[in-house]
């Protein structure tokens, strides 16, 4: 019986452990995810440069692609957190020669206040900049390779 019950419990914890994602490219206006009784996390990520913007993020189970956001407009994607609470998206970002690779969702930074079921990042010339659920603009990253760009390498 006690073998019985370990087995149950341990895959109880790996279908829980389990992280969903499915990605879309919508128009900024078309914001139709974003439902407060939403037992998901939808992160977003608008293009706010005047070209285009190439993401590509993934998870320990999960790559969502190669995308490409056209200027104004975002890609969205939704998934679970895992029941042990390590759900990372790790993305690639470029566009032209500005580019980096970022942690734009990490569980235990952004599951405790800062953006449990909706996560807005916004790529600017300057870097990207994520946003609370709030509105608040709390966390920035930089273009990992601006100081090349500021001297032309």
């Amino acid at each position: 019986m006690t073998q019985y019950l370990l087995v149950l419990l341990f895959s109880l914890m790996f279908i829980c452990s389990w992280e969903e994602a499915r990605g879309t490219s919508r128009l900024l206006q078309q914001d139709v995810l974003d439902n407060k009784f939403s037992t998901y996390t939808h992160v977003y990520i608008t293009n706010q440069l005047r070209s285009d913007l190439h993401v590509h993020c993934a998870s320990k189970n999960d790559d969502l692609g190669p995308q490409v956001v056209p200027s104004n407009q975002f890609y969205t994607w939704r998934f679970k957190i895992n029941f042990i609470e390590s759900t990372l998206f790790h993305c690639s970002i470029y566009s032209g020669p500005l580019s980096g690779s970022y942690d734009i969702y990490k569980a235990l930074r952004d599951n405790y206040g800062r953006c449990k079921r909706k996560c807005s990042w916004f790529v600017r010339k300057d870097g990207i900049h994520g946003y609370r659920e709030d509105g608040v603009d709390d966390l920035d990253f930089s273009w990992q390779n601006a100081e090349d760009n500021l001297h032309g390498n």
